[in-house]
């Protein structure tokens, strides 16, 4: 796949997330696809079940991609995850970076860093 092609798929990834369309996600990443965490690995079944649970938490959570790049078969961009609490009620905003690989036009591997501390921080979870 082209650099554009590879850009567009992660871009109709991002469309997907907002319309909470888990199968549809699913379909775009290899049965074998690993997102590689800071301190572990996912799995497309423990990412598609994640996913579940922070929406479930966010039931209005918006996904906005920033700044794609890519080269070869990599995709970087920033993004911006926004929603309320559905317990607590408190409205937070998180940033995330992540690179994926694509393969065969699918998503085959990703590394991602996510906020959490921010968001721990925005919830009263922990301290400022």
């Amino acid at each position: 796949m082209s650099i554009e092609e590879n850009k567009a798929l992660v871009r109709h990834f991002s469309e997907l997330i907002n319309k909470h369309d888990f199968n549809a996600i699913s379909d775009l990443m290899v049965p074998e696809f690993v997102a590689h965490r800071t301190t572990y690995d996912m799995s497309r079944d423990d990412w598609e079940e994640e996913g579940k649970m922070l929406f479930a938490t966010y039931p209005d959570l918006e996904h906005i991609q920033e700044h794609i790049v890519a080269e070869g078969d990599k995709v970087a961009w920033r993004e911006i995850y926004r929603g309320t609490h559905s317990r607590m009620g408190k409205k937070v905003e998180w940033i995330n970076t992540y690179i994926v690989r694509i393969a065969n036009g699918k998503l085959s591997e990703a590394w991602g860093t996510i906020d959490s501390l921010n968001l721990m921080q925005q919830l009263d979870v922990v301290p400022e």
